[in-house]
């Protein structure tokens, strides 16, 4: 992985650390436990990823690292903000690359459902409870994070 200007600390990747500065902070305001479920941390490596899925791995790897997170916020300060908003971006980011349908409003914004039953189950709720929200194309697109293909929709909210 290129260097991302993090200041990184630790082994980790410089998204799996951050993944871990962002659960840290939940940490700090919620507690361990109702961080863990209700906000896990969803590293990219495969090793981190079977650590995260069980509690004991978690709590163990956390208190291990938690030092390196502290340490982390001292040394970068004031950007400590602006990197974890980056992070959070980044993963919105890889999230929506996840999905392959889509709604598209006359303002611009899109909805973005990762299936096609999703993005009909949007639509048919936003008939119902939003009908003056007017949409003015359905998205598609074949692989993730692939170029969107509009098609008109006819009577839709």
């Amino acid at each position: 992985m290129t260097d991302t200007g993090i200041d990184n600390p630790s082994a980790l990747s410089d998204f799996d650390f951050m993944e871990l500065v962002a659960f840290d902070s939940k940490v700090d305001r919620e507690g361990f436990c109702y961080a863990y479920e209700n906000y896990p941390p969803r590293f990219e490596s495969p090793e981190l990823q079977e650590v995260a899925v069980d509690f004991t791995s978690m709590r163990s790897f956390y208190g291990d690292h938690d030092d390196l997170v502290d340490q982390w916020w001292e040394t970068v300060g004031g950007r400590g903000c602006d990197l974890h908003n980056a992070h959070i971006a980044e993963v919105q980011r890889r999230k929506d690359d996840l999905c392959l349908w889509g709604v598209l409003y006359e303002d611009g914004h899109r909805v973005l459902q990762r299936t096609e039953e999703q993005r009909e189950n949007w639509l048919e709720y936003m008939r119902r409870n939003n009908p003056g929200r007017p949409a003015a194309a359905l998205l598609h697109r074949s692989e993730p994070g692939g170029e969107w293909t509009e098609s008109p929709l006819a009577g839709a909210p």
